[in-house]
């Protein structure tokens, strides 16, 4: 399939033609308002502001979620901002695929050094989907013994995902 100058890539067309796609970011989001991450649970991180959705698989029903509708493999980067918590405990950030962590995605760390913030990114991960059902997540996971919020402060810091259409299964 080929395109013409100027011509819009409408979802329609996108679906025809996967191959124009490749590459292509696809999903962009980030957090700019404080999320409470419960102790020991594994959390979705509920995005609240959208710079790129190309494929519409993000809706504001299910905010955690992000749910590609053409079948092929996404890479997915990301990254959550801690805000300030003063105790000694891990803090973990995930790639989700439909509410389970995706093996390898973890980013993470040991922490002790008191009040600082933390800003942890996942590992880049490809993850296939099948384009009507599977949804991708980032999730938040500490053990800090009580909930700890998303940082807020900067945009720096705030809880981002990107998702790039990586090509066909």
């Amino acid at each position: 399939m080929t395109t013409k100058p100027g011509e819009v890539l409408t979802e329609a067309r996108l679906n025809q033609d996967s191959t124009l796609l490749v590459g292509r970011v696809v999903f962009q989001a980030f957090r700019s308002s404080a999320q409470s991450i419960p102790n020991a649970t594994v959390t979705a991180i509920s995005w609240d502001s959208v710079d790129t959705d190309v494929l519409t698989g993000w809706a504001g029903g299910t905010p955690t979620r992000y749910t590609p509708n053409v079948a092929g493999k996404y890479v997915v980067s990301g990254h959550v901002g801690y805000s300030n918590s003063s105790s000694t405990s891990y803090r973990y950030v995930l790639a989700g695929k439909n509410g389970t962590a995706v093996a390898g995605s973890r980013g993470g760390f040991y922490s002790t050094w008191g009040t600082n913030v933390s800003n942890l990114a996942i590992s880049t991960i490809s993850i296939d989907c099948n384009g009507t059902t599977d949804y991708i997540e980032i999730m938040a996971h500490h053990g800090h013994g009580s909930a700890v919020n998303t940082a807020t402060f900067t945009p720096d810091f705030y809880p981002n995902i990107c998702i790039t259409y990586g090509g066909a299964l």
